[in-house]
């Protein structure tokens, strides 16, 4: 995106957020700097939850226990430390 793209996405914005006694006054750099750091961490605890999906499925077929199931004791010694 251009950075008129995001002076105009701030303006909108601005307005959204403003009341009749209290103004906002957003900036396009502001509202980029912080739709990056949004998908970061998106991106960030997207890769967390794929981790934890893989190591259920993973407890799912060597404990053969129903899928996703509550943490158990057979889960940590196969995996040899807690994985839940």
């Amino acid at each position: 995106m251009k950075p008129k793209d995001w002076d105009a996405i701030a303006e909108r914005l601005s307005r959204a957020f403003s009341t009749d006694t209290n103004k906002v006054q957003l900036k396009g750099r502001g509202c980029r700097e912080r739709m990056e750091q949004l998908v970061d961490k998106y991106k960030e605890e997207d890769a967390k939850a794929l981790k934890r999906l893989a190591v259920a499925i993973l407890c799912t077929r060597e404990c053969n226990l129903p899928p996703l199931h509550p943490p158990s004791g057979d889960c940590a010694i196969f995996f040899g430390k807690s994985v839940h």
